[in-house]
């Protein structure tokens, strides 16, 4: 595969990638999975997908969200109500907000939410989790993710036009690792090119990133 993101840049944990390049992977056919993303929100539960401009659902409660959304999200895109759905819940704590995909890994997920929620609760150590970038809502928002995901499955959680998400992996047996991704952002200069296609997956990226902040992925 061609990269399609032969703009993205790095530099002091950050990526980037303008949007113009990532237009065909906001909904590319029908049996293409849709990331939706769910969180509760006082007295209900929202959902909103960055593939689906436009869509938004509310229930008063999470079931009837669930039983909701496969024709919720079928009559945003105009087609049959067989698309495959990937969940991904939002919970707000010490002022930023994670996400934990509900699909097979959601355990394994779960657990690197517990460590990033540990994590903030260090004093040393919470300023410099709050000061990941925000997105456009002024939210900081944590994706808990494995070392076998790709770039492209974080992509697919984002808008292309301006949005930023920190990844965060568990490494060793207590410790975090974290990226911040934007897109939509030009570049201030001082940074270093990633050369990453869609597959790249984030243990290629934590590999070079724990040596150095500088460094060049090819394909």
């Amino acid at each position: 595969m061609s990269n399609p993101f032969p703009s993205m840049k790095a530099g002091n944990w950050y990526a980037t990638w303008d949007s113009a390049s990532t237009k065909h992977w906001r909904w590319s056919g029908v049996d293409d999975a849709i990331d939706v993303v769910v969180r509760a929100d006082g007295d209900s539960w929202g959902a909103w997908s960055p593939q689906v401009p436009g869509f938004a659902a509310v229930q008063p409660t999470a079931e009837e969200l669930r039983a909701a959304l496969p024709d919720a999200v079928a009559f945003a895109l105009g087609r049959p109500a067989r698309t495959p759905i990937t969940v991904h819940v939002e919970f707000e704590i010490s002022g930023v907000v994670v996400r934990v995909a509900q699909d097979h890994y959601r355990w394994e997920r779960q657990h690197v939410a517990e460590r990033l929620v540990a994590a903030l609760a260090v004093e040393d150590q919470v300023s410099d989790l709050r000061g990941a970038p925000a997105n456009a809502l002024g939210d900081i928002v944590y994706v808990c993710a494995m070392p076998s995901d790709q770039v492209a499955w974080l992509a697919r959680q984002m808008d292309p036009k301006s949005d930023w998400l920190t990844a965060v992996v568990s490494v060793a047996e207590e410790m975090i690792w974290t990226f911040s991704f934007g897109t939509g952002h030009e570049s201030d200069g001082g940074v270093d090119e990633f050369d990453l296609p869609l597959d790249t997956a984030m243990s290629l990226l934590m590999a070079a990133c724990t040596a150095t902040t500088r460094a060049r992925l090819s394909s």
